[in-house]
């Protein structure tokens, strides 16, 4: 895990494992006490093979964005009760792009905080062995949704004050 401001960040030391130049992603926004954004990204190849895994109904893109909006949401709830407050999540949408632009298209300032998480999706494929694909999740929060956190956790030391 590492954070840098987005006029810091670097998309190819964030992708780790990743081309930085074309991603598959799924980005979500969400809002509240806790508001920003997060994008799941994986490679092109990697992102099929985790939809061979799943049934053939439906989309296989729809399919996708519901397993990464899933996955994000996870990641924003997660943080949410460790900040002891709310976040509403949007809905997840399809992004194909370089890493960098997928980040631009928020329209978030340069100082912007941007938490990147690193790791790897295990899954069988039928007839292959277990595929191990890389993946980055970046969560973007505005200073003042940090500053808040920040100020809300150092209230009594757990975080629980309003």
């Amino acid at each position: 895990m590492s954070s840098c401001p987005l006029a810091d960040f670097d998309p190819d030391r964030a992708a780790r494992g990743l081309s930085a130049d074309l991603i598959a992603g799924v980005l979500q926004r969400f809002d509240g006490r806790l508001s920003g954004t997060t994008l799941l990204a994986l490679d092109p190849g990697d992102a099929l093979l985790w939809l061979q895994r799943g049934s053939d109904d439906g989309d296989p893109l729809d399919r996708f964005v519901d397993w990464g909006g899933r996955l994000l949401a996870g990641v924003v709830e997660a943080l949410a009760s460790a900040f002891h407050v709310q976040a509403r999540l949007g809905e997840p949408s399809l992004e194909e792009s370089p890493l960098m632009a997928a980040l631009m298209r928020t329209h978030a300032p340069p100082d912007t905080v941007v938490i990147s998480l690193h790791g790897e999706l295990g899954f069988p494929v039928s007839n292959v062995p277990e595929i191990r694909a890389p993946f980055a999740i970046q969560v973007l929060l505005e200073p003042k949704v940090v500053r808040g956190i920040l100020v809300r956790l150092a209230g009594d030391g757990d975080g629980a004050t309003a």
